[in-house]
């Protein structure tokens, strides 16, 4: 028993921080659910739902290296799952243009 009830106590946590990384996102506590998916993560909770989560939370940010880290993870245990591609795309988006409008303004501060 000990040993199923260890593996049923961690699965229940991981549950409840993923259920909290969720709870948090919808807050707009973007820092607190990336805090949440990291635990979950450190916990072993391998799974693209939660790297989605971090991915688009950390998006949310501003902090799109780490984003785009996080979707792959996410792409690598689900590479059929859509919403995570779209995701990346998006991700992939925001970078394009903040590097657009760094050289726009580079380029008009001379």
């Amino acid at each position: 028993m000990g040993r199923n009830g260890n593996i049923n106590k961690n699965t229940q946590d991981i549950q409840s921080s993923l259920k909290r990384a969720t709870i948090l996102f919808k807050r707009g506590d973007f820092k607190g659910c990336v805090e949440e998916c990291d635990t979950a993560i450190k916990q072993g909770y391998k799974n693209g739902k939660i790297y989605n989560l971090e991915a688009i939370a950390l998006a949310q940010l501003q902090c799109y290296d780490e984003a785009m880290d996080a979707i792959i993870e996410a792409i690598k245990l689900d590479p059929t799952n859509k919403k995570y591609s779209m995701n990346r795309d998006l991700i992939i988006r925001k970078i394009s243009t903040i590097s657009q409008m760094s050289t726009y303004e580079w380029v008009f501060n001379l």
